[in-house]
């Protein structure tokens, strides 16, 4: 509204009464449709939001490189990686470039007693089976290996939405469209002025995975917390710890407009980027044989 004010001013010091009239009822109108106009730009960018969440769940199968940057303990921590996942039921097979060159991870549903095949690429030089939550494969790690199916990231985002309805398409913005990796994606924004700490009490037989599935927040935040607790176990009934209210304060997403996928994703908390997720050679429901999340697979290693 800002911008017709010096044109105002030049023509209240030219005009008369009567057409001073018609120019406030022109103006009035103007402020009427800017707001309008603001008012359907927020429901644009809810209503494609919402699409992204729907098409996301209708994909199985993915594969893509992913690189990823997390806050541990202050400096931000890089993976880089290529994996192949089957959302229902979940397997996942990725094979690491960094830090560790050739260190592979194999999962799947209903197998191996529930714990990850894992080849190390260095010391000790053999498959060791490990529990997906556990202390060893969730060291410097924000999620578990859970969280390859692109469905769980966005259900933090559907969450915040439905949580905050009333006000969720004051949230949402559709910034100037970009390209990514030869792929022309929205830029979706969402702003949580919501986000805070507070407190909460650890219930009996609760652990801080527990906690942060039921609360749909994330876990390594809240150990980040407290420095008083040393593991996602090492906490007891009683006591009082800090938690986020919400799983982000902002979130930036680049949405690929083929798929409506996101290909980059930035997560903030109230001390800046938390965790910054990149996507290339992304393919959607690709064909992956069974055979492929078998360690025996022929271009696996372990």
């Amino acid at each position: 509204m800002l911008k017709y004010i010096p044109i105002i001013n030049f023509i209240l010091m030219n005009l008369t009464m009567r057409n001073l009239i018609l120019l406030l009822f022109i103006f009035l109108n103007l402020i009427l449709n800017a707001s309008n106009d603001e008012i359907s730009e927020d429901k644009a960018a809810l209503e494609l939001t919402k699409k992204m969440i729907k098409k996301i769940k209708s994909y199985n199968t993915f594969k893509y490189t992913l690189t990823k940057l997390e806050r541990i303990e202050g400096k931000m921590v890089k993976e880089k990686l290529s994996a192949k996942i089957q959302a229902r039921p979940l397997n996942v097979y990725f094979r690491q470039a960094i830090p560790v060159d050739g260190r592979e991870v194999l999962y799947k549903t209903g197998q191996n007693n529930g714990k990850a095949l894992i080849n190390p690429a260095e010391f000790p030089w053999v498959n060791v089976n490990l529990n997906p939550q556990g202390g060893l494969m969730r060291k410097d790690q924000h999620h578990s290996l859970f969280a390859f199916d692109f469905n769980y990231l966005i259900s933090f985002l559907e969450f915040l939405l439905n949580k905050y309805e009333s006000k969720a398409h004051e949230m949402v913005e559709i910034l100037e469209d970009v390209t990514w990796d030869g792929r022309t994606c929205y830029h979706i924004e969402m702003q949580n002025p919501n986000f805070n700490h507070i407190t909460y009490t650890v219930k009996e037989g609760e652990n801080l995975i527990s906690i942060a599935k039921k609360l749909r927040i994330n876990e390594y935040m809240i150990l980040d917390l407290n420095n008083n607790i040393d593991s996602y176990t090492d906490i007891s009934a009683g006591q009082i710890i800090k938690v986020p209210n919400d799983y982000a304060k902002k979130m930036s997403l680049y949405l690929d407009k083929e798929y409506l996928l996101p290909v980059l994703v930035k997560v903030y908390d109230n001390k800046g980027l938390y965790e910054h997720f990149e996507y290339v050679d992304l393919k959607v429901n690709p064909e992956i044989k069974a055979e492929e999340f078998t360690q025996d697979y022929k271009e696996y290693g372990f």
